[in-house]
Parts: structure tokens; C-alpha cells; sequence
């Protein structure tokens, strides 16, 4: 911990929504609260972290001054719930990366983790990056998706309800079990399956992924099923485990 920097930590940092990010945080690095712009003129940092809790409160200007102040140092953004609709109706801070307080979850903990061990980590990638260029990179990580407890038998739902609809990311799930010598099944199972089901679900309200999530339980009593889903919230994940479902993994991945 002693041969990392601080962390500069400025803007409402104060607001309690901020506060399970800020926490967190504080467990892997020193937090530095900066209360003027200009008390990080002579300080070492190691990542600057914003916090927004309404759009414009940072000028495009001020951020960019940043960036020419400490160019080797990273810039994120930790969005409150005000900024929501910023990047479609306002004029979003750009090279910085975005994180919105209701979908902070362990994967972006992770990516400091990557960031203060030297590792690549989405911290410095454009806010544009997709989804297949994360797991290119995540794949060079220790990443937190793992194969190894599935079972010998595996299979990917496909076009069931909300789950399955997006064959590019079931592709990559097929070629990443294939990489690991996992056994895909071709045709789906009948309702003595045994083995793993795994159900990607696509952006449907999270009410129709549940009840989806509980029909596959009723239908595959015996099967571990794990269910992939877009930045799910505490409550989510409890609804999911409460109907059966025995993993979530949190999108993007992982």
C-alpha cells in the first residue's frame, strides 16, 4: 500500500452516494480529498477521480487542464444519479472513464486493482471500448470468470425469452469454454440435466429476466444454472439467487 500514490479524490465526494465506491476504495489506496484544483499542483497521484453528481459540474476546459497538468496520470469519472442521461442529452467529459454509482459492483474494483498492480485495466481505455475488446484484454487478466467449476456437461441457452438472444457474445462464450476443454451440447437438454446452463440475458426489464430466471429452475430442477447480466444491482442478485439461480456474473465482463 505504502508504494502507491494517493488517489485524488475531487467534487462532491461528500454526497452519500458516492460514499460504497469511496470505501471500497480506500481499502486499496490512500484517498487524497482535494477541496480546490489547485491543491493538486504539487502532489503525486496516482489516479484523479471525479465526483459528479450532476452534469456540467466539470467543464470540458477544467478537465482537459488536468489531463495537460498530469498527463501519466489516469482520469475517472464516478457519475451520481443526475449524470444518467448526460452522455445522450448533455455534453459529456471526454477520455476519461465512466463509472455510475448504481452500477459499481466488483468488476470496477477490480479494474484499480489491475491499474495499481501495473496491469492493463479498462481505467485507461476509451470510454468508446466495446464489449469483445474487453474480453480481449480481460483475457490477458486474472479475471474473476472462471470455467473450472463447470461441470462436463455445459449449455448455452439460446433465444429463451430474454436469455440467449445475442449470438456474437454467445460465439465468445462457446470459444472461451473451447479454450478450456469444456464440453458444449449442441441440442438443449431434457429436464434431467445435470449439468451447467448458462443463460445470457439481454437488456429486457430485470422483472421478465426473473421470471424467466424461475422458469428455467422449474424446468431444470437438478442443473446449476449461472446467469450473465448487464451491471446488476444488490436487490437483482438476491431476486436471481432467491428464484434458484446459483451464479450471477456481472456484464461487462466479468
Amino acid at each position: 500500500m505504502s508504494t502507491i500514490s494517493p488517489m485524488a479524490v475531487l467534487g462532491s465526494w461528500n454526497r452519500n452516494e458516492f460514499r460504497p465506491a469511496l470505501q471500497a476504495l480506500s481499502r486499496l489506496v490512500p484517498l487524497c480529498f482535494i477541496p480546490h484544483a489547485s491543491s493538486t499542483a504539487s502532489l503525486p497521484f496516482s489516479v484523479f477521480l471525479f465526483c459528479q453528481s450532476y452534469p456540467g459540474q466539470f467543464s470540458q476546459h477544467s478537465f482537459r487542464q488536468y489531463a495537460q497538468a498530469h498527463p501519466f496520470v489516469c482520469r475517472v469519472l464516478l457519475l451520481g444519479s443526475l449524470c444518467e442521461g448526460e452522455s445522450r442529452t448533455g455534453f459529456p467529459l471526454q477520455d476519461g472513464f465512466r463509472i455510475y454509482t448504481h452500477q459499481w459492483n466488483e468488476f470496477h474494483l477490480r479494474q484499480f486493482q489491475f491499474h495499481f498492480q501495473g496491469q492493463p485495466s479498462l481505467l485507461t481505455q476509451p470510454s468508446t471500448i466495446k464489449n469483445e475488446e474487453i474480453i480481449l484484454l480481460q483475457s490477458s487478466l486474472d479475471s474473476s470468470f472462471s470455467l473450472t467449476h463447470w461441470k462436463s456437461d455445459v449449455y448455452i441457452l439460446l433465444n429463451f425469452g430474454p436469455f440467449g438472444n445475442d449470438t456474437h457474445f454467445n460465439r465468445l462464450l462457446i470459444d472461451m469454454a473451447n479454450q478450456e476443454h469444456v464440453r458444449i451440447l449442441s441440442q438443449k437438454p431434457g429436464a434431467d440435466f445435470t449439468g451447467t446452463l448458462l443463460a445470457d440475458a439481454d437488456d429486457s426489464p430485470f422483472p421478465k429476466i426473473l421470471e424467466a430466471a424461475q422458469s428455467l429452475r422449474h424446468e431444470f430442477a437438478d442443473a446449476d444454472i449461472e446467469v450473465c447480466i448487464n451491471s446488476p444491482r444488490i436487490d437483482e442478485k438476491t431476486g436471481l439467487l432467491n428464484v434458484g439461480v446459483n451464479r450471477i456474473w456481472a456484464k461487462p465482463l466479468f
